[in-house]
Order: structure tokens, then sequence, then C-alpha cells
């Protein structure tokens, strides 16, 4: 576990078998900023708040390059975007928010 100077929790890592299992973060005022949980192909899925709590992206990556769908929102946590990855290379992306 890691604290902000201010004393509140900065970050909480869970480990299973020697490795991380689940990373969560948070920000100086305690807010959720970020969450990584293993997934069964031993990657993580990710997902990542702005500092209003509004969700900012979610997504998967396995040996630390994106794959799968990852969804992009804008600052009131409406969805605008998906891009789909293999290997951390773009294959299709979609466009929702002007």
């Amino acid at each position: 576990m890691f604290y902000w100077p201010n004393g509140a929790l900065r970050s909480l890592s869970i480990h299973e078998n020697g490795k991380i299992d689940q990373l969560i973060e948070w920000d100086e005022n305690g807010d959720l900023h970020l969450q990584e949980i293993r997934s069964e192909n031993g990657g993580f899925s990710i997902i990542k708040y702005r500092p209003n709590g509004e969700l900012e992206y979610s997504g998967n990556s396995i040996n630390g390059l994106r794959n799968g769908q990852w969804r992009m929102y804008n600052e009131v946590g409406k969805l605008c975007s998906t891009i789909e990855y293999i290997e951390d290379k773009v294959v299709k992306e979609e466009h929702f928010c002007p």
C-alpha cells in the first residue's frame, strides 16, 4: 500500500501466487482513479476514471499491449469511441461524439 502525503490511500495491490492480481489507485481526495484486474488469459482489464469520477477509458491488455476493444468516454461519461486493438495496433475505430 502507498499513501499520499495527506495520509489518503494512493494505491493497493493484491497479489496471488506471487503476481499482481489486482491494482487499485486513488487520487489525493480519495476518489477512484484506476483499476487493473488480472483476467483469465493472464492480461489485465483496465478501467481509468476522470477526476470528476466519470469513466475515461476501459479495455484489456496482454503483456502490456492493448488487445481487444477499448472504449473511450467524454468528460460526462458518454461513450465516444471504440477502438479495436491487436497487440497494440489499431485494427478498427468507431467514433460517436462530434
